[in-house]
C-alpha cells in the first residue's frame, strides 16, 4: 500500500496586495538621487542569511540592507559561485547573479519608474517570496509538493497541458490526475526519471479532482482538494500591471507572483503554470521555477 506524506500548508496572506495596488501614483517620476532603485528578492527572509554577495557602492564596500535596498551604479558581485541571487529593480527588470553571470551593475542612469514601482513591485513579490522561502528551507526525506501550500489548489478549466513539479523521492516517478471520487484516471505519466513533467494536453472542465504523484518506493503525494475553476474566477492581473511597459515575459512572472500572493495560496499551482509557460525561458523564470524546490529543475 502506499504511503502519502502530509502536503504543508501556509497562513501567509496577500497583506492587502490588491488595495495597495490601487492606490499607487502611476509611476512616471524619476527616483531622487541615492534613493531606493531595486532589492535583492532572497535576502534575508524568515530569517536567512544575508545573500551571498558583496556589493560596492562609490568605490566603497557595504553591507546590504533591505531598507536600504540597491542604488543607481551599485556593483553587486556574488562570492558563492554555487549560490544563485535573484535581484528586481524599480524599472522591473529581473536579474539572475549565478556561476554564469557572478557580476551586475545597476544602471546609472535614474531608473524612470523608481519610488513608485518599488512599491508595486515588492508588493507583488513580497508574500510569493516568502512563501519560495519557507518551501524550500523545509527537510524533506519522502516526496513532497512545496507548490502546494494551502487547503486546496486553484486553477483554470480548459484543454491544458499541466506542468507538475515536487522534490524528493525515489525515481521512477508516476503522475495521475484523478477524475472526482478518485477512481476514473483523466490523464497520467509514467516512468519518470527526473523531478518535473509536462502532462500530456487534457479537457479540464471545471470542477474537483485529485492529483497523485508517486515515487518507487510507494511514497507520495495525494492533492484530493484540486479545484478547476473558469478562468475568470482566477485573480485579475492588477490594471498597474497591465498597463505597465514590460517584455510579456516578465508581465508573466509579476503575474505569476500575484497569483501567489493571493488567496492563501490556493492559486500557486496556477503561478506555476504562467511560469513554466514562458518560452523562450528566460534565467528569471527558471530561477522562478528552482526556487520552489530542493531539486534541479532542468532534469
Amino acid at each position: 500500500m502506499a504511503k502519502f506524506c502530509l502536503r504543508m500548508t501556509s497562513t501567509l496572506t496577500a497583506s492587502g496586495l490588491l488595495l495597495l495596488l490601487a492606490l499607487l501614483p502611476a509611476p512616471d517620476a524619476d527616483a531622487a538621487p541615492g534613493s531606493k532603485v531595486g532589492w535583492i528578492e532572497t535576502a534575508d527572509r524568515a530569517g536567512l542569511a544575508p545573500a551571498p554577495v558583496k556589493i560596492v557602492r562609490q568605490g566603497k564596500e557595504i553591507v546590504y540592507s533591505e531598507a536600504e535596498g540597491l542604488k543607481a551604479c551599485d556593483k553587486i558581485r556574488l562570492v558563492d559561485s554555487r549560490s544563485v541571487v535573484r535581484i528586481t529593480l524599480s524599472n522591473a527588470q529581473r536579474l539572475i547573479l549565478d556561476e554564469s553571470t557572478p557580476e551586475v551593475v545597476v544602471p546609472c542612469d535614474s531608473l524612470a519608474l523608481a519610488a513608485a514601482a518599488v512599491r508595486l513591485l515588492q508588493a507583488i513579490i513580497g508574500d510569493a517570496d516568502a512563501r519560495r522561502v519557507a518551501a524550500t528551507t523545509r527537510t524533506a526525506m519522502y516526496l513532497e509538493m512545496p507548490i502546494l501550500v494551502a487547503d486546496k489548489a486553484v486553477i483554470a478549466s480548459g484543454n491544458r497541458s499541466l506542468y507538475v513539479a515536487w522534490r524528493g523521492g525515489v525515481a521512477p516517478f508516476s503522475v495521475e490526475i484523478l477524475r472526482q471520487g478518485g477512481k476514473e484516471i483523466l490523464v497520467s505519466q509514467r516512468n519518470i526519471a527526473g523531478h518535473a513533467v509536462r502532462l500530456p494536453q487534457s479537457v479540464l472542465a471545471t470542477g474537483q479532482y485529485t492529483l497523485v504523484v508517486e515515487d518507487a518506493a510507494g511514497q507520495g503525494v495525494r492533492e484530493k482538494e484540486l479545484h478547476v475553476v473558469a478562468a475568470r474566477d482566477l485573480p485579475p492581473m492588477p490594471k498597474t500591471l497591465v498597463d505597465a511597459r514590460l517584455p510579456e515575459n516578465d508581465r508573466a512572472l509579476f503575474y505569476a507572483d500575484v497569483l501567489v500572493g493571493s488567496g492563501d495560496g490556493r492559486f500557486t499551482l496556477e503561478a506555476l503554470q504562467k511560469a513554466a509557460a514562458i518560452s523562450p525561458q528566460t534565467p528569471a523564470a527558471r530561477e522562478w521555477l528552482k526556487a520552489w524546490m530542493a531539486n534541479d529543475l532542468r532534469d
